[in-house]
């Protein structure tokens, strides 16, 4: 709803029958927190036209990747695109997990969420 609102379009990358996820209130409430202000911070600052999310598990961890098409930035230039990525990546350390991004002028920005899975 929030990237129609945007008028930006979203392509979902998810396998058609998702195994059960063992992830605990917390794992979850990080995980998707992360990636709300990732999406957030795509439309805000990227202006992108298309976002795509793509979720991947494995048998020890799930990753979420959140893809877009907007003008990119360069996060050696860009204090600002450092302050802005501390929150994502402090929430997924705290689960244990990862946070990755990548970006340049001009080509998008990709960020990885990555949290492990426990039994």
């Amino acid at each position: 709803d929030y990237l129609a609102l945007a008028r930006v379009g979203c392509r979902l990358d998810v396998p058609e029958q998702l195994p059960p996820l063992p992830l605990n209130s917390i794992q979850r409430h990080n995980l998707f927190l992360a990636a709300k202000e990732a999406i957030h911070n795509a439309v805000r600052h990227g202006k992108p036209t298309e976002i795509t999310l793509r979720l991947r598990n494995g048998s020890d961890q799930v990753s979420i990747v959140i893809e877009d098409n907007g003008c990119g930035f360069d996060s050696s230039q860009h204090a600002a695109a450092v302050r802005g990525t501390r929150n994502m990546r402090e929430r997924m350390e705290k689960i244990g997990g990862s946070f990755t991004c990548s970006s340049a002028p001009g080509q998008g920005t990709t960020v990885t969420l990555t949290a492990p899975l426990k039994s």
